[in-house]
């Protein structure tokens, strides 16, 4: 018969290897469970310009991206609608043809550049964005150059495949095209003029309108899309220079 030392011993025993058991159960599902939660916090793969648990028709306000030119002023700007003025500065640009200046300008300013685009009625797609710019400037509208970067041979060389022009009012950026003439807007905001990354995040969105013709804001969205880098504000200074690497 079992002394009553070992029946005890027998005892602690077996209450020591239970707690043991419990300690390592919950050492498990306490892994387990921080594994479970840095895993959700991790970012979601979703499509290039959407952000995680972003409906397909969302729009991000661009309120992030490059700040307004430091040498604009709106000082004793009042308008009543900007969109307005941009419709009516799209429209001039229906009449002038897309063809080089001739001739060229004998000095580097968008002045001048404008001035003989507005006079010949006529200007290559540079131009027509360097004069829609300074006549948006004019009438004290923030407003700069936006270079739409793309790739050639087998990614060698990066050269410039197209020009776009984005104004600053009711304290955000909009994107206007005085080549295909026209904007992108969504159908849910009829009079938000979208900016270029509003665009781009926009760009799978069913709701992503474009005001002119169609096949060629299509063709833009395709330039867009296919860039390799964006840059912003003076082409040959790069002092506004924002890359948007392709993933």
């Amino acid at each position: 018969m079992p002394s009553r030392n070992l029946i005890k011993y027998k005892i602690m025993k077996h209450v020591y290897m239970k707690r043991c058991i419990i300690i390592i159960i919950t050492m498990i599902l306490g892994i387990t469970l921080t594994a479970c939660s840095s895993k959700s916090a991790q970012p979601q793969k979703v499509p290039p310009g959407l952000t995680p648990n972003e409906p397909d028709n969302a729009v991000t306000t661009d309120t992030t991206g490059p700040v307004p030119p430091t040498t604009a002023s709106t000082t004793g700007l009042v308008v009543i609608n900007p969109k307005d003025d941009i419709v009516a500065l799209l429209d001039k640009f229906k009449s002038i043809q897309i063809a080089p200046l001739n001739p060229r300008p004998t000095i580097d300013s968008t002045e001048e550049i404008a001035r003989l685009v507005f006079e010949q009625n006529r200007g290559l797609y540079d131009d027509r964005v360097s004069a829609a710019i300074y006549s948006l400037q004019e009438k004290n509208y923030p407003a700069w150059f936006i270079g739409i970067w793309g790739i050639s041979g087998f990614g060698v060389n990066c050269y410039r495949s197209y020009a776009l022009a984005e104004v600053w009012y009711d304290n955000k950026w909009h994107m206007i095209d005085p080549n295909f003439i026209g904007y992108f807007y969504l159908s849910t905001k009829p009079n938000d003029i979208l900016s270029l990354n509003e665009v781009l995040v926009n760009r799978y969105s069913k709701n992503l309108m474009w005001s002119g013709n169609i096949s060629e804001g299509l063709e833009l969205l395709g330039f867009i899309q296919a860039h390799f880098a964006i840059t912003y504000g003076d082409d040959e200074r790069r002092d506004m220079l924002v890359f948007n690497q392709r993933q």
